[in-house]
Formats: C-alpha cells, structure tokens, sequence
C-alpha cells in the first residue's frame, strides 16, 4: 500500500522519487526499495497485502534478490513463517569467499 502510494505520487503529482522522499521524510534510496515491491506478480502482490506472516522489512529484503527464481522461493518460506529478515539478508549478502594462501614449507630432514 505504501508502495502504491508513492507510485501515485510519482504520477499524478509528476514528482521525483527526491521529492517524493522529502515529501513523506524518506530518503529516495527507500522509496526506490518500496516501488520494487511494485515489480511482483499482482496475484503475489495480492497474498502480501493479506498476509500477516511477511513484515514489509522482510519483504524489502525479498526484494532486493536480483533472481526472480530465488525471490519466489523467499516468498514461500516467508509465507509458511520460515524466514526472517536475519535469514532473508544472509541469503540475499552470502558471504565473499577469501582465497587462503598457504606458504610452502619445505620440510628438510637432519
């Protein structure tokens, strides 16, 4: 709904998403994260208003998976109850991999 409302404002006001953040206090890093709620399918955008088990923080972090395939399998475990905003940034953020770099050691016998 929120979302939604800042697309209205976008549209029939003819603003910016700058000046629709200082309108409403939000910066326009947050409000291009809500209009990507927009991006969902209408009949999922149709569950998240009537679920009670996917928060808006959660659903921001579902939003932020580039994969469309990795998106609705979060969506579906968010909807079941399991997957937090915790769970949803790690999977979204997986840790770098660091190379190791071993010495070589020469082992010499006396």
């Amino acid at each position: 709904e929120e979302a939604e409302g800042y697309q209205r404002l976008l549209k029939d006001f003819d603003l910016t998403k700058v000046e629709v953040g200082k309108k409403v206090g939000k910066s326009k890093e947050l409000i291009n994260e809500n209009l990507r709620i927009l991006d969902f399918p209408d009949e999922i955008l149709e569950k998240l208003r009537t679920s009670d088990e996917i928060t808006k923080s959660l659903l921001l972090e579902i939003v932020k998976v580039r994969s469309p395939k990795k998106r609705q399998s979060l969506l579906q475990k968010a909807s079941s109850g399991k997957l937090t905003v915790a769970l949803a940034k790690i999977v979204r953020k997986p840790k770098k991999r660091t190379k190791l770099k071993f010495r070589n050691y020469t082992s010499t016998s006396m």
